[in-house]
């Protein structure tokens, strides 16, 4: 009597250990092992793409502990604030770029990406006050307007941006800020007091 070619050629004492007891029209199916070879290829394969996805996609400034988006942001700023000098975050240098367009429209594109959802896309104020009217909360200056922006109000409320800006961007979002005074754009009601020290267009009026 011939053997059923769908019968696999297994030794018949251990039929017991390798059928799985399920049977489709008479072919009966056993688990049988993979190859030993095929098993350690199977291995060999998917190690070699975790080290080769880790090398020749990860950024090589990570093994570095800098960040690409960190990198990028350097390279940035390098190229839009490397002619100036040094800055401080005092009045004075505050006011002079507060009157250089130029600049302030540098601190503008800051103040949308980062500001608008508390202090609305012109400055007009919505969760946040209104930074153009004459009035204001925590400042009597434009270098307290750095100090704001730099540390922080109301426990976190006001974002500290130092963490995440360096000094020369500050000066430019503070003079951003500061070119805002005066102009008394339909928006929140003012909040604060009015400091005495004139600037913006509160200084002309």
């Amino acid at each position: 009597m011939s053997r059923d070619p769908r019968t696999p050629k297994t030794d018949p004492a251990s039929d017991a250990t390798r059928d799985t007891g399920h049977n489709y029209d008479g072919i009966r199916e056993y688990d049988n092992p993979l190859p030993g070879w095929w098993v350690w290829s199977f291995w060999i394969t998917i190690i070699w793409g975790f080290i080769y996805i880790f090398f020749a996609f990860l950024p090589p400034k990570m093994f570095s502990g800098e960040t690409s988006l960190e990198t990028e942001k350097a390279e940035m700023t390098a190229r839009v604030f490397g002619a100036l000098p040094d800055l401080q975050l005092d009045d004075a240098t505050i006011l002079q770029y507060s009157q250089k367009p130029e600049w302030t429209a540098i601190g503008r594109s800051m103040f949308q990406a980062n500001c608008v959802s508390c202090h609305a896309s012109d400055g007009q104020g919505s969760v946040g006050p209104n930074l153009t009217d004459n009035a204001y909360i925590n400042v009597k200056t434009p270098a307290d307007i750095a100090d704001v922006i730099a540390n922080g109000r109301k426990n976190g409320a006001m974002p500290a941006w130092g963490k995440f800006f360096e000094k020369k961007e500050q000066v430019m979002l503070a003079a951003y800020v500061a070119s805002l005074r005066g102009e008394s754009r339909p928006g929140k009601a003012a909040e604060g007091e009015v400091p005495a020290m004139p600037w913006g267009k509160a200084a002309e009026k």
